[in-house]
């Protein structure tokens, strides 16, 4: 049986470079365009937080991940930061009126 962390890195296609977006090749949320990993049948977590906590610890439960890249579907952890709701939102608001999923 496969361990929880060979399911995720499955999902993503991952190109030579570190500095390119590693795309989540499986679900995504139809109407935020976020990458879903499903830890079982029954949870869901928003891939790129599981991908960030994977390489770098766990995230505290006031801050969330920005998308540096502003790839919703992109699950490398280079292309994310560590931010407060307040400032995600206020650098996300023109992107987010714009946005078209890019994910399958």
């Amino acid at each position: 049986m496969k361990t929880i962390q060979e399911r995720f890195w499955a999902k993503v296609a991952t190109p030579v470079g570190i500095g390119e977006c590693w795309s989540w090749t499986s679900y995504c949320h139809r109407r935020t365009g976020y990458a879903i990993f499903g830890i079982n049948s029954q949870t869901g977590v928003p891939a790129h937080r599981f991908a960030y906590e994977q390489l770098n610890g766990p995230i505290q439960k006031d801050m969330v991940i920005d998308h540096l890249c502003r790839n919703r579907s992109c699950v490398n952890p280079y292309h994310m930061e560590v931010v407060t709701q307040k400032k995600t939102f206020a650098v996300q608001y023109y992107a987010w009126i714009n946005f078209v999923p890019d994910c399958n």
